[in-house]
């Protein structure tokens, strides 16, 4: 599997996924604040990279269905949307799992 391969699986299938995921996981612990900003930038970035790269999938699509090439911007900034819906996806993954741990103590102080 290449690296555009991979970044492809993680930013265009499985993004959404953890996006979702790290919405209920985040409305479950209720991190702190600084947390709760870094999870609506990364979300918002994941999300519009996200949108942008099926946009420009569907303007490829048009380009390719009417008979001509791809433009080669298209492809460039195609493959720059999915590597940042991609390492946005591993950033809400991450930002998941530690806002996760970082609230256990508090929660087992408080039962």
């Amino acid at each position: 599997m290449s690296p555009l391969d991979l970044a492809f699986v993680l930013g265009a299938l499985v993004s959404p996924i953890i996006g979702i995921l790290s919405i209920i996981a985040l409305a479950v612990v209720r991190p702190a604040p600084r947390a709760m900003w870094l999870w609506v930038t990364l979300v918002g970035v994941t999300a519009v990279a996200w949108i942008t790269y099926w946009f420009l999938w569907g303007k490829a699509f048009d380009q390719v269905d009417a008979g001509l090439d791809p433009n080669a911007k298209i492809e460039v900034a195609m493959g720059a949307a999915i590597w940042v819906s991609a390492v946005g996806c591993v950033g809400l993954a991450m930002t998941m799992i530690s806002a996760s741990w970082s609230a256990r103590p508090a929660r087992a102080a408080s039962s």
